[in-house]
């Protein structure tokens, strides 16, 4: 189970496209091109949305998100609880 405190767009977005892809393993970086001047690069953005989605969950499985080490996917495994 995820509970976020606040609003959580990106994660959920995420979440949303490997729901559509049946959970395969990984996928491309979704998120979209980040505009303004206070812009940081997608690999520091995608980090810190996975950082979220892997704090904001609960239970004794949860599901481990991480960089797929281009920078620019995501991957997933389940990693039960000690």
């Amino acid at each position: 189970m995820l509970r976020f405190r606040r609003r959580a767009t990106f994660p959920e977005l995420i979440l949303a496209v490997f729901e559509e892809e049946a959970w395969v393993p990984g996928i491309l970086d979704p998120l979209p091109m980040e505009r303004g001047k206070f812009k940081q690069s997608r690999e520091s953005r995608l980090h810190k949305v996975i950082q979220r989605l892997n704090r904001a969950q609960k239970g004794a499985v949860r599901i481990y998100f991480y960089r797929d080490g281009t920078g620019k996917g995501i991957i997933w495994s389940l990693t039960p609880l000690d």
